[in-house]
């Protein structure tokens, strides 16, 4: 029987960040617009950037707060937010005629947390959910992707695992 190696794929991550300034993203997005941002205040209150290199999304809050969804790696994602920073540090609000100011010159990320990983690998024997199933820390949703009527196990950890 011929052996292969499983290789192990990065399919998603979530990243957040905190810069610890408030924003006002209502006098932003003007600015903003030509650099791709963008906010739907009928369906969600976060000003969002999608980006194609890499391909995610970046959800910007009002409290500074800042998430990415869609990069494959932490230094992607790390990227992807920093891009966004540096295009709100770079906005000019004009105060009076002729004046202007820039409220986040100085906007910087203080602290980033990957919150979630999904990935995806083959293995060369056949896996039986219903086993796997058993244990406390799986859920198996029999028909998790209706269209392909494909299994699918998530497995929760308690801890956090880096590698």
């Amino acid at each position: 029987m011929l052996q292969t190696v499983p290789i192990i794929r990065i399919n998603n991550m979530v990243m957040t960040v905190h810069t610890g300034e408030q924003m006002n993203i209502k006098s932003l997005l003007p600015a903003l617009q030509p650099f791709g941002f963008y906010q739907n205040t009928k369906r969600f209150v976060a000003m969002t950037q999608r980006t194609c290199d890499p391909r995610s999304s970046t959800l910007i809050f009002n409290n500074g707060k800042m998430v990415n969804t869609g990069s494959r790696t932490a230094d992607e994602a790390t990227n992807s937010i920093q891009s966004c920073v540096d295009k709100i540090a770079n906005v000019s609000v004009q105060i009076a005629p002729g004046r202007y100011y820039q409220p986040h010159k100085d906007m910087k990320i203080k602290r980033s947390m990957v919150h979630n990983i999904v990935g995806s690998t083959t293995v060369p024997f056949k896996i039986d959910l219903n086993v796997l199933a058993k244990y406390e820390f799986v859920y198996y949703f029999k028909l998790m992707f209706v269209v392909q009527s494909l299994p699918c196990i998530v497995s929760r950890s308690t801890r956090k695992i880096a590698t």
